[in-house]
């Protein structure tokens, strides 16, 4: 016998929720009948499926996420100071001022509004980018994990004996593959 990969292994050792493993007859793979449901596993199991270059999209996908939730607060701060600039030249005009300070208070506010929107645009580009790239990442990711537990079982499936075949219908094997 050949050495056993440690994807072929995933399901043999899973504790059943009705205490039991599965029997004799159907190896734990009966799809018609009662569901069982394994019982939870820990988390590092669940990227035995990936590759390195998964896990590294998946690091990748993580910290753009991190970015694009941490630029909400920054806006947040960013709509603050401008609304303080605001507020401050509404109580600092007034129409007695001289012409000269009336022309600088207005100059800073609109220095101050420029500088608003130049940040607001770079904000949104990097929260636009990391957004897109920690979708596409994990999809990609989950995408490549998929097709092969999705592989693996279909060789599971293939592997099991004649009778197997004989007690599950063909449309529950389809059911059970694309889910």
């Amino acid at each position: 016998m050949g050495k056993k990969n440690k994807r072929d292994s995933l399901g043999d050792d899973l504790d059943w929720e009705d205490g039991s493993e599965g029997s004799e007859e159907n190896n734990g793979t009966e799809l018609s009948g009662k569901r069982r449901h394994a019982k939870s596993i820990p988390y590092y199991r669940l990227f035995s499926f990936s590759t390195t270059l998964d896990k590294f999209c998946i690091i990748i996908a993580c910290l753009c996420a991190t970015l694009s939730g941490a630029i909400n607060p920054i806006v947040m701060i960013l709509f603050g100071e401008v609304t303080g600039a605001i507020v401050n030249y509404a109580e600092t005009f007034d129409e007695s001022l001289p012409e000269q300070e009336k022309a600088k208070l207005k100059n800073d506010l609109w220095q101050e509004t420029q500088r608003f929107a130049v940040i607001s645009a770079v904000v949104g580009l990097v929260m636009v980018a990391t957004t897109y790239v920690y979708t596409v990442l994990f999809g990609y990711s989950s995408t490549n994990q998929i097709l092969k537990m999705r592989k693996a079982l279909f060789e599971k499936i293939l592997n099991q004996d004649i009778e197997w075949f004989d007690k599950n219908q063909s449309g529950e094997f389809t059911t059970t593959i694309t889910q």
